[in-house]
């Protein structure tokens, strides 16, 4: 989803967008929706910028040091930001080790979950477990980014990773030799893929 604040119309415009860490999808993403804007509008500069994610995102707009950015569409926006264009829909996924009995959401109560415990997927995190009657303090998270989190994952020092990804773009799944993807469904039940 993109959030945005007004900006006024002038025959050449620079829009500051805020986008993601350097390495992370919705900055790949954002720069490559600044290269084919060129084309078409040739007379509208994209100044895509890195930060740390949907939350920071959102402060940005809110602190009109960007004019557009990129941000999940379960995290509430403040009261200056506003949709313009819903980019793709996001899919929540859980990945665990090959051996593991877990068998729904609720099977994570008491694990060790690869995911920064901050931003938009800790936020989506939060509000998937509250559905399922579990809080914060029923998971141990590891990582102080994905990267982290994904070798720890690696290396068997996680159980879980949480990711918010969309399938339009998906991952590619590093998790795919060592652990299965899930989607988990209303009722909490996972459905392998």
């Amino acid at each position: 989803m993109v959030w945005g604040r007004s900006v006024e119309s002038q025959p050449n415009l620079s829009v500051s967008l805020g986008s993601g860490e350097f390495n992370g999808r919705k900055l790949y993403f954002s720069q490559g929706d600044r290269s084919g804007h060129r084309s078409q509008s040739p007379r509208v500069s994209i100044d895509v910028q890195e930060t740390n994610g949907t939350a920071d995102n959102l402060k940005q707009i809110e602190a009109n040091k960007a004019d557009l950015a990129t941000a999940q569409a379960d995290v509430p926006a403040g009261g200056i930001a506003r949709t313009v264009a819903i980019l793709y829909s996001d899919s929540f996924q859980v990945v665990v080790q090959g051996k593991s009995t877990v068998q729904k959401f609720t099977d994570l109560k008491g694990k060790r979950i690869g995911l920064v415990p901050k931003g938009g997927q800790y936020a989506s995190f939060l509000q998937v477990a509250q559905h399922f009657g579990l809080a914060e303090k029923d998971f141990t998270f590891i990582g102080d980014s994905d990267q982290n989190s994904d070798l720890a994952f690696q290396q068997g020092q996680v159980d879980a990773i949480f990711r918010v990804s969309d399938r339009q773009y998906p991952n590619r799944d590093p998790h795919s030799e060592s652990g299965w993807a899930a989607h988990c469904d209303r009722t909490g039940r996972s459905h392998a893929r």
